[in-house]
């Protein structure tokens, strides 16, 4: 084989090489969403068109029960009793059929103009709570209801005074005191109330709206809470169980995908700087026991490490809940996790998260789990991986679930398994911190790809050239050669004569 041949065999072969590192990615793994499926619904995230509800339905009550309802009069102990059996029903409709059906906010106008035609229909009101108040079930009433105690609120909405009758609220609101609390609610209109007398003994103007609901939802003036995330969802969460906290976990993963300003990464910073002051202060303090004084310290050397100690999230999970954690360690497995319930699609544009396994220096080799909604361009995934990572989330829970001792991904019969406990988290994205020897992203690979494939041309064609130049001056120095200057063109015609 000549040397020109070998080279631009060379040449091809090392392109192609090439082309095939820049494109190869390798397979990614997925699996179904391990939260339970369920028809549920922020009280906030309403958009469309709104169908006409006929609460009736739903509720399992005859098509006049709210004709009993008599707009600009207070309620009759009769009409108290519907409105208690209308509470006791209203949990039997999921959330994200009530969001679904009620796709319009409060509209003031519309109902003061004919509260008759508005009664039964759900609203989604946004307000501030000023005032709540605890209320009793008559007592022959209990049992058959199924509750002892509800709650009466006092909203502000567009300027108009709300009474709402609900079974829950925040259980972090005080009762019987000045409230100014931002919260959320969907509900059912059932009548307009007078509103009260003044000193001269006269109704003073305007309307007051009567509501009722089961729940009341809080949106509280801080991160989570402008981010739409109800954090009143949290006092439902229940540490070393499964995730059964469906709704909890959607909103807030919906809540931290929302943020587009950076709003976590800037609040995560603002933390590890007020950790820092707090542990310094407790290190400097002579008064401060030596087991205080050792987590201090502790805590000191993981904020010199741009991160948060995570001993509390296994020792005090509950206290930690909704608490933004700063954490770095070593990623040891990725997952994309499908989400399958169309409910959570409609209502989240969500579909997909990924299930990210970490340890940090301080967690002991046990696994901490990070649900994010999305992972940094190139980052591998798989169930063995090996990068370090930093993640900035809120705490849910934590977290107990089943690992199989076999890596077969079917169940088979009498298969062991372990109860597995972690902190679980809940972030926007994973910051990825690739050493050297980790493979580039995709759009380096393609540069070092492109640059690889035009050294191995460059190469080619000078060994091409070199041998040209070498069989040269190999035939000059034959003794057969053609003179200097002479044409190669009649060689062969001359050759042809004489046959």
């Amino acid at each position: 084989m000549s040397v020109r041949r070998v080279s631009w065999s060379l040449c091809v072969s090392l392109a192609w090489l090439s082309l095939l590192w820049v494109t190869h990615a390798a397979p990614g793994q997925e699996t179904a969403s391990h939260a339970e499926p369920d028809e549920t619904r922020s009280a906030h995230s309403a958009s469309g068109e709104r169908s006409r509800f006929r609460t009736n339905e739903l509720l399992g009550v005859e098509p006049t029960f709210f004709d009993d309802f008599v707009d600009g009069e207070p309620l009759t102990p009769g009409q108290r009793e519907q409105m208690l059996l209308l509470i006791n029903r209203l949990k039997r409709i999921p959330v994200g059929t009530a969001e679904m059906v009620s796709r319009r906010p409060l509209a003031v106008a519309a109902i003061t103009d004919d509260p008759a035609q508005a009664r039964g229909d759900l609203f989604s009101i946004l307000g501030t709570a000023t005032e709540v108040t605890r209320e009793n079930v008559p007592a022959e009433d209990q049992e058959r209801l199924g509750f002892d105690t509800y709650y009466r609120c006092t909203i502000q909405s567009l300027g108009v005074p709300i009474t709402l009758y609900a079974r829950h609220i925040p259980g972090a609101w005080a009762l019987d005191k000045p409230l100014n609390e931002p919260c959320g609610v969907i509900s059912v209109f059932l009548q307009t109330l007078p509103r009260d007398l003044d000193e001269d003994n006269r109704q003073t103007e305007g309307v007051e709206l009567l509501f009722v609901a089961d729940r009341v939802g809080w949106y509280p003036d801080e991160l989570l809470g402008h981010l739409d995330m109800d954090v009143s969802l949290f006092e439902d969460v229940q540490d070393r169980k499964p995730l059964k906290e469906r709704e909890c976990f959607y909103q807030l993963l919906a809540a931290v995908r929302s943020d587009k300003g950076g709003r976590i990464e800037k609040a995560g910073r603002q933390r590890l700087t007020e950790e820092r002051k707090r542990l310094e202060a407790l290190v400097g303090n002579p008064d401060v026991d030596a087991k205080a004084r050792a987590a201090a310290e502790r805590g000191m050397e993981r904020i010199e490490q741009g991160a948060l100690d995570v001993v509390p999230l296994f020792n005090e999970p509950a206290k930690q809940r909704g608490e933004l954690f700063v954490l770095a360690g070593e990623a040891l497995r990725a997952i994309r996790v499908r989400v399958d319930d169309e409910d959570i699609q409609r209502r989240f544009g969500i579909d997909h998260y990924y299930e990210v396994e970490i340890v940090t220096p301080d967690s002991q080799n046990n696994p901490i789990v990070c649900c994010v909604a999305e992972l940094p361009p190139g980052m591998p995934t798989g169930e063995s991986i090996h990068e370090n990572v930093r993640v900035t989330g809120f705490f849910l829970k934590s977290w107990a679930f089943n690992t199989r001792t076999s890596l077969d991904s079917e169940e088979s019969p009498g298969e062991a398994k372990r109860k597995q406990l972690a902190p679980l988290l809940v972030a926007k994205t994973i910051q990825w911190l690739p050493s050297r020897a980790i493979v580039p992203p995709q759009s380096v690979k393609l540069a070092v790809g492109l640059l690889a494939a035009i050294l191995a041309l460059g190469v080619a064609m000078w060994l091409v050239r070199r041998s040209d130049r070498q069989a040269h001056a190999q035939v000059e120095s034959s003794p057969g050669s053609t003179p200097p200057h002479v044409s190669l063109d009649h060689l062969h015609d001359k050759s042809d004569d004489g046959a």
